[in-house]
């Protein structure tokens, strides 16, 4: 019973949220904003981190540590 509540939670949040992005995304473009190109640039971003945290992991540990140190205090 409990499985099949969780299905249905997950989607239902699935739906909620392809129904956001497919908002937004209208918005988006009637903004004028392309989407496809930002999507890219997104993908583009993505990879060029992973290969920075694979070239460097030790800093990358280091920034992550700092970064969460900082919130934390925030807290």
């Amino acid at each position: 019973m409990a499985v099949n509540r969780n299905r249905d939670e997950a989607e239902a949040v699935e739906s909620t949220v392809a129904q956001f992005a497919t908002t937004a995304n209208r918005q988006l473009k009637a903004a004028g904003v392309d989407t496809e190109v930002m999507a890219n640039r997104a993908g583009d971003l993505q990879k060029m981190i992973t290969d920075e945290i694979a070239a460097r992991p030790f800093q990358a540990l280091a920034a992550a540590a700092l970064v969460g140190f900082f919130l934390g205090i925030r807290r």
